[in-house]
């Protein structure tokens, strides 16, 4: 499609030679015999190829470029049809042209108009997408999948940020073919199998109704992607036919000298090799590469093809002069490739500001640039010394570290906030990556103190002050009259709960004062009033009802506030303690006769709700309302036995529910909903009677029920499962459910832990792996079943029967020596294997593991595969030798590959402190808790930023010297951390070799 060609020649980065194009023609000599005139056809095809490289090489104007994208389309055709394409209308094209050059300046004059028209009307999305670009979202034209093998081979368009974006021109559309289009590009997403490209978002440009549709797969899959991806990818993968992707893909000399030309380790001789050679893509990554010494760079920058010299134009190491005469370059790509170069001075950018291309434009003054001497001469970029950079503070790594902090529970949040690069490497290791005790208790009063500093950002400053302990009265009075409103309403919030006489003058200046309200809670907000979501008239009334619920309101407000019209005031003052008893009737009598229900459900589930209160309540027309006082803890006795009788479910569920409903009453309760309920509510009854350890029912009562609830032909949530699983459910139910064609029913019976030894001994044998993977978990199954288990072909069950403590120490002897590290590790785990059968495996693998002539040639082979997760293998590959790691850190194309070098331990020193200076944040913190970085590396990494420091303190392998200088650092939060993982390192066990052993298998 000439419109898709056109479209990433102008995003930029677009190389002919890696398209469907060059493909097509690629297989042009394989078609020969099957097509008429095929020699002829085949030439003029691979002419007009070199004619289409040619011009966008040389040209700029929008002609030559449209007519290049046509006549790559005409060779992409031959990529999608074959022969079939040869012998049609494009055949007959080349015919009566007598070379590449005619067959170009014969293309059809209306197709070259309605691309340029095309082109023109879409003018402003692709400058929105250049935009994205200049700011720095990653771009990625034509992105393969590590799962294309799967269905023949496939490829996207192009990736902006974390959306996969398709190009369709069709002139007439219908909702089928939309949603067609929609289910490509979600196999494209279950196609991207590890996740190198993070699809996030799926977007279909169609530039023929100049429209853009975007969708986020939270939207289309109903979840959280990162939950549901990866378990949606199996499942696509078995429909695939179960086929497995390819490791070692064969890799022509053209690519790795590819690969040589743009990976900073390359020696300067080879880059000058490079640079001689006749392949200008060759000469274009020589030319960006910023390792590339500087006369070769001058060199590239004077090449007759704008394509090198906009490789020249990329690199941010090149000279100023260089950059200074590229700027003035009669190519746009070249201009715009200077504009942005984040290494081009502030001087250059600004004069690009002015260039007579919008695009360039655009794209200088998006770019921040560097300061650089005023001498022309100068080559190298002038940077200040300044103190150690906080701005990792605010950063979703900070946010992850600081919710670390409060004690935070979440599994994710149980490790340190490493990468995951970083956990990879000490899962394989046996490196702890626990999140250490003293994390999780909190930071300590100085150093909170220090981040609630002015100057810091908004949300650290809210986050601490949110979470300062309530009972610091001084703390409270400095939040009530801080200059950020959020920390301000948030204090007065929370201040309900503790009263204090000190608080009056401010509670009565904010009762008797609408404009001191909506000051309180809007002075210091800093966003334009349109980013606002709340009004000042409602700010106004938010803070008044918290006036009239505070205990600490002194009297003579409080009674001028019993006169408030609004009904949500008066629900306040009937749950403050403080109001009078003689006002209370009066109050309540106007909630009950209000049409509000919300401010009637507020004080119905108010833990300060007066007995009074609850009495009128029960009686109250609305189910919810009634609902809300049956689950109430501070409802009374009384209002509780009167609503174990309402004729509303909801409510009887409620009282059941509610802890403070005395065990007899909820025993009383629990039958007659048990015997009324089906479906759901049938579920919610069940699942409140587990939740009441303190009433006891019979089980005859609870398996009836449960025997119930497996016949509901309901199925989201499937109640078949919900009763498979429960323990409560009787064998007969049980056995039955077994029998069921669907395998998640069967899965959650081998699930379930009082299924009996023979139900689990059927399970095992079920034809369906995640049926036998439950079975193997089971307390219940024989020995001779779980052997079996043991020696099945599926991973995960082997997995499960490896964990299982019933399994003989024999069977978990040989599953130590598994294929799979998951198997293995789940041997090693279990509490039943023996401790010399874990040290002699680990023996055995470790004297296995020397790296033959032949596999050094498939490391080799793999490291410059074309895809990124092939070659992620081979940076997580303990084997790899230096060299490879050392090509690899050089990767361009994926931080996930250079992060796997960087967490390696076996990465040398040097190419550690060259990863140490890599833009991805990732990068630097696989470096900075990487057990072989160096002492002096360590201290000049935590020198340089925030989250570097802490990294570094973190690292349990750093130095002594390190911790002990961190110690004494006059940041707060890096002294706090250093000094508490010193005091970790000395309360540890000494090693001792006739300890214990840890696993550590691969």
């Amino acid at each position: 499609m000439a419109v898709d060609f056109r479209a990433r020649i102008a995003l930029g980065g677009f190389d002919p030679h890696f398209s469907a194009a060059a493909a097509g023609v690629a297989n042009l000599p394989g078609l020969l015999g099957q097509v008429e005139n095929g020699a002829h056809r085949a030439r003029i095809l691979e002419e007009a190829f070199a004619v289409a490289v040619e011009l966008l090489d040389v040209t700029s104007d929008s002609a030559g470029l449209d007519r290049a994208a046509l006549l790559l389309a005409f060779c992409e055709q031959i990529y999608r049809g074959g022969a079939e394409v040869l012998n049609g209308s494009v055949g007959d094209a080349c015919d009566f042209a007598a070379d590449g050059q005619a067959f170009a300046d014969g293309l059809d004059e209306r197709s070259l108009a309605d691309l340029r028209s095309l082109m023109e009307t879409n003018h402003e999305q692709l400058e929105e997408w250049i935009e994205l670009m200049s700011d720095g979202e990653r771009f990625e034209p034509n992105p393969s999948f590590a799962g294309s093998d799967l269905v023949g081979g496939a490829d996207g368009d192009w990736l902006i940020g974390d959306v996969l974006v398709d190009a369709k021109a069709y002139n007439k559309l219908t909702a089928p073919t939309l949603r067609g289009f929609l289910r490509q590009l979600l196999g494209y997403v279950m196609l991207d199998v590890d996740d190198a490209l993070g699809i996030r978002r799926v977007g279909i440009w169609l530039p023929r109704q100049s429209r853009t549709a975007t969708w986020s797969l939270d939207l289309l899959l109903g979840g959280d992607p990162d939950v549901m991806l990866p378990s949606l990818r199996a499942g696509f993968q078995r429909a695939a036919g179960g086929a497995q992707i390819a490791v070692r893909v064969p890799v022509s000399q053209r690519r790795k000298d590819q690969l040589l030309s743009d990976n900073p380790h390359t020696p300067g001789y080879m880059l000058k090799h490079f640079a001689d050679g006749e392949d200008a893509d060759l000469r274009f990554r020589v030319g960006r590469n910023i390792a590339t010494p500087e006369v070769v760079v001058r060199q590239l920058a004077g090449d007759r093809l704008a394509r090198v010299r906009e490789g020249v134009a990329k690199n941010e190491r090149a000279p100023y002069d260089v950059l200074d005469e590229l700027s003035r370059d009669r190519s746009i790509g070249v201009r715009r490739a200077v504009a942005a170069n984040r290494g081009a001075p502030r001087t250059l950018l600004k004069a690009l500001t002015s260039n007579s291309d919008r695009t360039v434009q655009r794209t200088a003054t998006a770019n921040d640039g560097v300061a650089r001497l005023d001498s022309p001469n100068s080559s190298q970029p002038y940077r200040p010394v300044s103190d150690r950079d906080e701005g990792a503070l605010d950063t979703q790594w900070f946010a992850d570290f600081l919710r670390r902090t409060s004690g935070s529970n979440f599994y994710w949040d149980r490790e340190l906030p490493i990468p995951e690069a970083s956990k990879r490497w000490a899962t394989m290791t046996g490196r702890s990556v626990d999140r250490p005790a003293w994390i999780s208790q909190g930071l300590p009063k100085q150093v909170r103190a220090d981040l609630l500093r002015e100057g810091r950002p908004k949300w650290i400053r809210r986050s601490i002050a949110r979470d300062w302990p309530a009972e610091d009265s001084d703390a409270r009075y400095r939040f009530l009259s801080d200059a950020d409103p959020e920390i301000r309403w948030d204090a007065l919030q929370r201040s309900v709960d503790l009263p204090q006489d000190a608080l009056g003058p401010l509670l009565t200046e904010l009762a008797g004062d609408r404009r001191r309200r909506v000051q309180f809670r809007t002075d210091g907000d800093d966003r334009p009033q349109w980013q606002r979501s709340t009004t000042p008239s409602q700010h106004d009334h938010l803070v008044l009802m918290v006036v009239a619920a505070h205990p600490s309101t002194p009297l003579a407000s409080i009674r001028v506030l019993t006169q408030h019209k609004s009904i949500d005031v008066v629900a306040a003052l009937i749950t403050n303690p403080s109001v009078p008893a003689e006002n209370v009737p009066a109050l309540i009598a106007r909630l009950r006769f209000s049409r509000s229900v919300d401010a009637r459900e507020r004080v119905a589930s108010s833990e300060m709700l007066p007995a009074v209160a609850a009495d009128a309540l029960v009686e109250d027309k609305n189910g919810g309302v009634r609902a809300a006082l049956a689950g109430n803890h501070a409802a009374p006795p009384r209002a509780l036995l009167r609503l174990a009788e309402d004729p509303d479910f909801a409510v009887r569920l409620a009282v059941l529910e509610n802890a403070s409903t005395p065990a007899a009453l909820a025993a009383s309760v629990a039958p007659p909903l048990l015997e009324a309920s089906a479906n759901l509510e049938l579920l919610m009854t069940l699942n409140a009677i587990k939740g009441r350890v303190d009433v006891t029912l019979p089980a005859e009562m609870l398996s009836d029920a449960l025997n119930r609830l497996s016949k509901s032909r309901l199925r989201d949530p499937d109640l078949r499962i919900v009763s498979a699983r429960d323990p409560r459910t009787a064998a007969p139910t049980l056995e039955r459910l077994a029998k069921s064609v669907d395998e998640d029913v069967r899965s959650a019976v081998a699930s379930n832990p009082t299924a009996s030894s023979a139900l689990i001994e059927k399970l095992a044998s079920d034809q369906d792996p995640s049926v036998r993977t439950a079975a193997a978990k089971s307390a219940a199954a024989e020995v001779s079943v779980l052997v079996s288990l043991a020696h099945d072909d599926d991973t995960r069950v082997r997995a499960n029967a490896a964990s299982n403590p019933a399994l003989p120490s024999r069977v978990l002897a040989e599953l130590l020596a598994d294929d799979s590290l998951f198997v293995r590790m789940a041997a090693s785990e279990n509490p039943a294997t023996l401790a010399e059968d874990i040290q002699r495996a680990e023996e055995t693998r470790k004297s296995s593991s020397a790296t033959t002539e032949r596999s050094l040639a498939e490391l080799h082979e793999m490291a410059a595969s074309t895809r990124a997760e092939i070659r992620i293998r081979v940076a997580y590959e303990p084997r790899t030798p230096p060299d490879i790691l050392k090509f690899l850190a050089g990767d361009r194309r994926s931080a996930n590959v250079r992060r796997a070098v960087a967490a390696n331990p076996n990465t040398a020193p040097e190419i550690l402190r060259s990863l140490a200076d890599d833009t991805d944040d990732e990068v630097r913190h696989a470096v900075a808790f990487n057990e072989a970085t160096p002492a002096g590396l360590l201290l000049e990494l935590a020198d340089r930023s925030v989250d570097l420091a802490i990294l570094v303190a973190l690292n349990p392998d750093a130095p002594t010297e390190v911790l002990a200088g961190l110690a004494h650092d006059s940041d707060p939060l890096i002294g706090h951390v250093a000094r508490e993982a010193q005091t970790s390192r000395s309360l540890e066990p000494a090693s001792d070799s006739g300890g214990e052993i840890t696993p550590q298998l691969g």
